[in-house]
């Protein structure tokens, strides 16, 4: 932003030439900033033996990959969709390029560049949050662009219409912070139809609504391998596999589908379990990103919201070292009788042991009537 403050290439020719001239001064500025920042240096030393500690070992960028589009017009976290007053600050170039065409390219070559390296991060969401969290550090820019739209509005009519427009994305936002706070909006799922089913909506009823999951791939330089596959039909007993009740009914909801079988979770807490230990493909692996996919049948309406699908790791004492749960239908509706496939994606923390049990399997924890079919796992190794 030093050139845009700057204002013209003589004024920032100027700024080097001074900085050059009294480099000792700068030299100066330059060890007493350090040794404010050696301060955090010094807590890390004490805390860990080193001086530079770096807690994103595992992550990174794909500067070949940016997604511009997302982090700026997804419903899932996209900027302008959920901090709408960034979208109209935007206007406020306009004014910049009629007054001055330096401190214009100085700007928005700055914006471009920030958005570059935000949507090149893996994660381009940035995890559980209200908006893209990244941008934050930028708002000011956005304050400025806004003040200078303001500034040069001369017009009582105009100004005004600005205004009224800049509170109702401020109302916006507003509303927007206790939806997210309250569960009404996904904190890292959200899509178009989501997105408007709960628009505005501030009712208690519309509170954790919304389920599955799918979550991003962690970063990683190779290609990812696939190391075990595993699909239960639910037509035979598999391995590493603790099936649960069985039915087969060709006349199911009076579906003239062939005769097959299905796992039935009616008026049972748990069914089929999917268990794995002993197994040095998943002790040895750096992370374990897996996709699975069910299709599940409602035999009567809403007889599966409650349902939960959990990934627990059990130690060698049996304690529950990583639980992770969500509700297996993403949003509610009335699909009674009506075969919905689901997809799901998630990552899982390193197994610390051999004898560490993963386990994977449904949780009817309030006896709901409903039965699945092809519940399908892939996990695929990182490294």
């Amino acid at each position: 932003m030093i050139p845009v403050l700057a204002g013209s290439k003589a004024e920032l020719a100027a700024l080097f030439s001074f900085f050059f001239k009294r480099w000792h001064h700068v030299l100066y500025s330059l060890l007493i900033f350090c040794s404010i920042g050696f301060i955090q240096l010094l807590a890390w030393y004490v805390q860990t033996g080193n001086f530079f500690v770096w807690s994103y070992s595992d992550s990174g960028f794909y500067f070949t990959d940016p997604q511009f589009f997302n982090v700026l017009l997804s419903y899932r976290k996209g900027l302008f969709i959920y901090t709408p007053l960034a979208l109209i600050s935007l206007a406020g170039l306009i004014v910049v390029f009629k007054k001055n065409r330096f401190q214009f390219y100085s700007i928005l070559s700055f914006l471009l560049l920030a958005t570059y390296i935000i949507s090149s991060w893996w994660n381009w969401y940035y995890g559980d949050s209200f908006g893209l969290r990244p941008f934050i550090d930028y708002y000011i820019v956005c304050g400025l662009l806004l003040g200078i739209l303001l500034e040069n509005i001369t017009h009582r009519f105009g100004r005004g219409f600005v205004v009224t427009v800049l509170l109702l994305c401020l109302s916006l936002n507003m509303i927007q912070t206790y939806q997210i706070y309250n569960g009404i909006i996904h904190q890292s799922a959200m899509n178009f139809e989501r997105y408007w089913q709960v628009f505005l909506r501030t009712s208690d009823a519309y509170s954790n609504i919304f389920g599955g999951n799918i979550d991003m791939q962690p970063y990683s330089k190779k290609p990812r391998k696939l190391i075990y596959s595993t699909n239960n039909d639910f037509e035979k007993e598999y391995s590493r596999w603790r099936t649960g009740t069985i039915v087969g009914d060709k006349n199911l909801c009076n579906s003239d589908q062939k005769w097959t079988k299905y796992g039935v979770y009616s008026e049972n807490e748990f069914g089929a379990t999917l268990t794995i230990q002993n197994d040095s493909l998943f002790y040895n692996s750096r992370k374990i990103f897996v996709e699975a996919s069910m299709r599940r049948l409602e035999l009567e309406e809403n007889s599966s919201s409650q349902v939960l699908f959990v990934i627990n790791i059990l130690n060698n004492k049996n304690e529950s070292a990583f639980y992770y749960p969500f509700r297996i239908n993403d949003q509610p509706g009335s699909t009674m009788c009506t075969w919905q496939t689901y997809n799901y994606s998630f990552g899982l923390p390193k197994l610390k042991s051999l004898d560490d049990k993963l386990l994977i399997y449904l949780w009817n924890k309030d006896h709901q009537n409903f039965i699945v079919d092809d519940f399908k796992l892939d996990f695929y190794r990182l490294d």
